[in-house]
C-alpha cells in the first residue's frame, strides 16, 4: 500500500502492526521531489498506538551521477513506529484518499497518473528533444509536492539537465551549464521568459531549447502564448505576439525504457541499502526479475515506488553489490496508456550515496 506522508500515520487497533515505510527522495532547491518509497508491515503481539516520526537525512549531492549539477539533494525519509501503550478497543481513524492531479499533457502522454493512499501531488511534464530529431520533442513526467510557483519550478527542472538522468534514454538536455532564468512577467496569459549566459551555445541547440521551453510552459492554464529573450534580446524567429502550442513538434511516446539500476549507500557503509531500477515513466510491473552477472538470481524483497516508475529492492544479501557492479534484469511492463515493453538489460550499479 503506498501513501503520500502529508504527515504523521496514527492507527490504533487490537490487532497491530510495525509499520514504516521507507523513501528514498531526490529533493531539488526549488522544492520538487521525486521519491521511491515503500511501506511495510511487520506482526505484533502488543497493544501499541502507532505513530510515525519522520527522521531526514540529507544525502550528499556529488554522487548520483545521472544529476549533473549540485543542486540536487538526496534524503532518506525513514518512519518508524513509537509509543507503546495500552489500547481498549480496536478503532481505525477513517483514511483520506490520495489525489495526483494531472495536466492535460500529462494525460495525453501518459494516462491517468498513480493515485496514493492520502496527501496531494500534481503530475505535469517537461519536453526535451530527441537524441536522433532535435526539432521533435519527448514529454518526461514530473511530480510535485506543491500548487505554489509550479511553473517556475518545472521551468527551472527543465533547463537544470538533471532530468537526463542515463545514456538509455532517447533525449538530452539542450541548455547550457548555469544557464539563468528569469520569469519577466505573466501577463494576459502571455508569459516572458529571459535566458541568461555566458556560454557559448550552439544555434541548433538554442532553437530546440526555445521548443522546449515554450511547449512545457504552454500546458499550464494561465500560458497562451510565450515570448522568450536570450541575454535581454528577443530571440530570433520570435512571432510578434510570442510562440503559441505547436502540436508537431510533440512525438508520440515509445514503449516503456528501463533507463538506470542504481544503489543507495549509507555514507562509510560498504553494502547498499536498496537497490533502485528506474523506468522512463510509471508503468505496472507484469514481470520481473534481477540476476548478477554470473546468472545467480537475486533474493530480497521487491517493491515499487511511489509514482510506480522504479523497482525497489531491499536484497537479502546486500553485501554482494558494488558500485560499477553488473546487473541484469528481465523485465515486463505496460504502462498507463497500455503500451507494453519487455527486455534484458545490463548495466552497471550506479551509486548514491546518504
Amino acid at each position: 500500500m503506498w501513501q503520500f506522508l502529508e504527515s504523521p500515520p496514527c492507527i490504533m487497533r487490537q490487532n497491530l502492526y510495525h509499520a514504516g515505510f521507507i523513501v528514498i527522495c531526490t529533493l531539488d532547491r526549488l522544492g520538487i521531489m521525486t521519491c521511491h518509497a515503500a511501506q511495510y508491515q511487520t506482526t505484533s503481539d502488543r497493544h501499541l498506538m502507532q505513530c510515525a516520526m519522520l527522521k531526514i537525512k540529507r544525502y550528499s549531492s556529488d554522487v548520483r551521477d545521472m544529476h549533473k549539477t549540485p543542486s540536487f539533494h538526496y534524503f532518506v525519509i525513514f518512519a518508524l513506529l513509537l509509543f507503546p501503550l495500552g489500547c481498549q478497543q480496536e478503532e481505525t481513524p477513517p483514511e483520506r484518499a490520495g489525489l495526483v492531479t494531472a495536466s492535460e499533457a500529462y494525460l495525453e502522454s501518459f494516462g491517468t497518473p498513480p493515485q496514493g493512499k492520502s496527501g496531494r501531488a500534481y503530475a505535469v511534464v517537461v519536453y526535451l528533444p530527441i537524441k536522433e530529431r532535435p526539432v521533435k520533442l519527448l514529454a518526461f513526467p514530473v511530480f510535485l509536492f506543491t500548487e505554489e510557483s509550479q511553473l517556475e519550478k518545472v521551468l527551472e527542472k527543465l533547463i537544470s539537465g538533471d532530468l537526463v538522468s542515463s545514456e538509455k534514454m532517447n533525449v538530452y538536455s539542450p541548455f547550457p551549464d548555469g544557464l539563468e532564468l528569469v520569469i519577466e512577467s505573466l501577463k494576459d496569459d502571455v508569459l516572458t521568459l529571459n535566458l541568461n549566459t555566458n556560454k557559448r551555445w550552439a544555434e541548433a541547440d538554442q532553437k530546440s531549447a526555445v521548443n522546449a521551453l515554450k511547449e512545457t510552459a504552454l500546458q499550464f492554464n494561465e500560458v497562451s502564448a510565450v515570448k522568450i529573450m536570450l541575454n535581454g534580446s528577443f530571440v530570433s524567429g520570435m512571432p510578434e505576439n510570442g510562440f503559441q502550442h505547436e502540436k508537431e513538434l510533440i512525438a508520440q511516446m515509445a514503449p516503456p525504457l528501463l533507463i538506470l539500476m542504481a544503489g543507495a549507500w549509507e555514507e562509510g557503509q560498504q553494502t547498499p541499502e536498496e537497490i533502485l531500477i528506474e523506468f522512463d515513466r510509471p508503468i505496472k510491473i507484469k514481470s520481473f526479475n534481477l540476476y548478477h552477472s554470473d546468472g545467480k538470481k537475486i533474493e530480497g524483497d521487491y517493491y515499487t515506488s511511489i509514482f510506480q516508475m522504479a523497482v525497489v529492492l531491499h536484497p537479502e544479501r546486500p553485501e554482494f553489490f558494488k558500485e560499477g557492479a553488473v546487473l541484469r534484469a528481465e523485465w515486463s511492463v505496460v504502462d498507463y496508456l497500455g503500451r507494453e515493453n519487455n527486455g534484458v538489460d545490463m548495466m552497471a550499479l550506479k551509486k548514491y550515496l546518504h
